[in-house]
């Protein structure tokens, strides 16, 4: 039986485990948004508008770092650099509504204290206008208030789905970059899709999250590389010397992220200055669970264009059915009507060629016992011709 000690031990450690729990409600591991690059410039509520017409919204995270290291990935890998051509900027998701107050899509108060740089001058208005309620970022996310009836380009994210590993196979972490992060090197695991179940889940007390692992077989060593800074081990795998042979191992790093370039055309037309506000009524938990999508793969999952996403269920039906529909022409089948199909086998080519000296046999054996019959119609003839000739003279 436990002592009255014991039990307020047992109720101090029961207590403080809550207090850690409840701490870290809604620490979650990071899940895959997807950024469109919208190259068409439209006025902030039309770019809204059309971000909302396939399920997406203005470039909106407020966290700075996440954002900065998310969109420099995808700008280097997937935009060729596009994003940096914008100095004039793009429409970003922060405006203000009705009541006065800075606010992210996705009905998120816009808190002083966030890193995000801003720039609280505007303009681009008519002279005596409201002032600007509208934001623009510039390529290294300073943000600035600017009306809403000017024409930027703009950004789209969408949440899709859970991230993804890279995997660069023979190759572990050079010592001194690995000690740029925190090292978690005391997990084993039967495969790599058990390290990344581990990886994808992992977030410590500091909010360090794992952002690559490296797994070596034998014998099943599984050792998480966590950060703080968002897609730290995917911004840096492309530097040279950052990776070193290591046979058996290989490393995967996480990506979150991913991107496309549209001139999907603005989905409505609204020229107004102001930006219109959302209807934050209706509220939604986020949600997350422990899927992993892992493969023994280099390719990242598909990211549908945003012309598609735009689509009807029947205009989507239409659109396959017209790529998988196939012209009778161009079937293998009929081309082989119209042409010899050549066959390089030995075995082939020799019963070929036997064919084709059968034929010269048979054809030249009757040629041949013809022979004399034509040699003494060709003497008739000439001597006929003669003949015919030496009466006309006479």
């Amino acid at each position: 039986m436990a002592t009255p000690a014991g039990m307020l031990v047992l109720l101090f450690l029961a207590l403080g485990m809550q207090v850690i729990l409840i701490s870290h409600v809604g620490c979650l591991p990071s899940s895959r948004v997807v950024y469109y690059l919208h190259a068409r410039a439209a006025t902030w509520n039309e770019a809204s508008f059309t971000c909302a017409s396939y399920g997406a919204v203005l470039f909106t995270l407020p966290e700075f770092e996440s954002a900065k290291n998310r969109l420099h990935y995808v700008d280097s890998t997937v935009w060729n650099h596009a994003l940096e051509s914008l100095t004039q900027g793009f429409w970003a998701g922060l405006y203000m509504n009705s009541t006065g107050q800075l606010r992210w899509q996705k009905c998120t108060d816009y808190n002083s204290m966030e890193t995000f740089p801003v720039v609280s001058t505007g303009g681009g208005g008519a002279a005596g206008a409201s002032p600007p309620s509208c934001y623009v970022s510039s390529p290294d996310l300073t943000l600035s208030a600017l009306s809403c009836d000017v024409r930027r380009p703009y950004v789209c994210q969408r949440d899709d789905g859970q991230c993804w590993f890279q995997p660069y196979i023979d190759s572990d972490i050079q010592d001194s970059h690995a000690t740029d992060g925190h090292v978690n090197d005391s997990n084993t695991a039967e495969d790599e899709a058990e390290c990344a179940k581990l990886c994808r889940s992992s977030v410590d007390q500091e909010g360090r999250e794992c952002w690559a692992f490296t797994f070596q077989y034998p014998p099943g060593v599984c050792r998480l590389h966590s950060s703080e800074v968002s897609h730290k081990y995917a911004n840096l795998a492309g530097t040279s010397g950052y990776f070193h042979p290591a046979e058996d191992t290989t490393t995967y790093v996480k990506i979150c992220t991913g991107g496309w370039v549209t001139t999907l055309e603005a989905a409505t037309t609204d020229r107004s200055a102001t930006a219109k506000d959302e209807n934050c009524t209706i509220t939604t938990a986020d949600e997350w669970d422990n899927s992993v999508c892992y493969c023994e793969c280099d390719q990242p999952p598909i990211i549908l264009e945003a012309e598609t996403l735009v689509m009807t269920i029947e205009e989507k039906v239409d659109k396959i059915v017209k790529e998988l529909q196939v012209n009778p022409q161009n079937t293998s089948s009929t081309r082989r009507k119209k042409i010899s199909v050549e066959d390089s086998r030995p075995s082939a080519q020799g019963i070929g060629f036997f064919g084709v000296g059968f034929l010269i046999c048979i054809f030249g054996g009757i040629f041949l016992m013809d022979l004399n019959v034509l040699y003494v119609h060709v003497a008739k003839l000439c001597k006929s011709m003669k003949a015919q000739s030496s009466q006309s003279d006479a």
